[in-house]
């Protein structure tokens, strides 16, 4: 079943109710689809793989550590180096 914004907005319960029963609404915009109500039941909850997360959390802490090896230079910020623009004089 397809139904637009302001439709849904109205009928939310029912569409609710449809979709908690199995059934699938599809909110659109001015006819085109954007977004669909399912039954949270029937989402399948997506696994992480757990090596692939390692990965990930590797590659972070790389970025966080050479974050703090970035040498502070109090110059770069000293507002007499700048004009009454906010440009570098």
């Amino acid at each position: 079943m397809q139904v637009n914004i302001l439709e849904a907005k109205n009928r939310l319960s029912e569409l609710v109710r449809t979709a908690s029963e199995g059934g699938e609404v599809i909110i659109a915009n001015r006819g085109k689809p954007v977004a669909r109500l399912v039954s949270a039941d029937s989402v399948v909850a997506r696994k992480i793989d757990p090596e692939a997360r390692e990965k990930e959390m590797r590659r972070l802490r790389a970025i966080v550590e050479d974050m703090h090896r970035i040498p502070d230079r109090p110059d770069a910020y000293d507002p007499m180096e700048w004009d009454e623009w906010g440009l570098p004089k």
